[in-house]
């Protein structure tokens, strides 16, 4: 089904010139179905990416409440992130953000596209393909 403007302006003009509802009704309502059922599958797929990040980072044997355990929620919904953002967003102190980055990094969960020393970028490919797949 077309979502083009000119197709949708052509709709808005037939409805006002016949005042035929239906068929406006019947594409708005698919167009909403369909995004529902796009967003519900993207949700399914980020969840599924979660636990499997979860699982990855049990096998590191971590402190439950280390910001290590913390941080893959917070990529899901913020796939590139500095330590700074990672300080503020978790309330930890920068090297701990800084650690748990670089700790990601390592079982490949995160990448550091451009080596620096300072304010590096860390980037959550996965969460990513995710989002831009839909």
């Amino acid at each position: 089904m077309s979502t083009s403007p000119t197709f949708a302006c052509l709709m808005t003009s037939r409805l006002q010139l016949r005042e035929e509802w239906q068929p406006w009704i019947k594409f708005f309502a698919t167009a909403v179905e369909e995004s529902v059922k796009e967003s519900i599958h993207t949700a399914s797929a980020l969840e599924n990416l979660l636990r499997h990040w979860e699982e990855r980072i049990a096998e590191l044997r971590v402190r439950s409440d280390s910001a290590v355990n913390k941080l893959p929620q917070l990529l899901i919904g913020r796939p590139v992130v500095t330590a700074r953002q990672v300080e503020a967003e978790l309330g930890i102190s920068f090297p701990a953000a800084n650690n748990a980055l670089v700790k990601l990094a390592e079982i490949a969960i995160l990448t550091i596209p451009y080596e620096q020393q300072r304010n590096r970028t860390f980037v959550a490919h996965e969460a990513i393909d995710i989002l831009n797949s839909r």
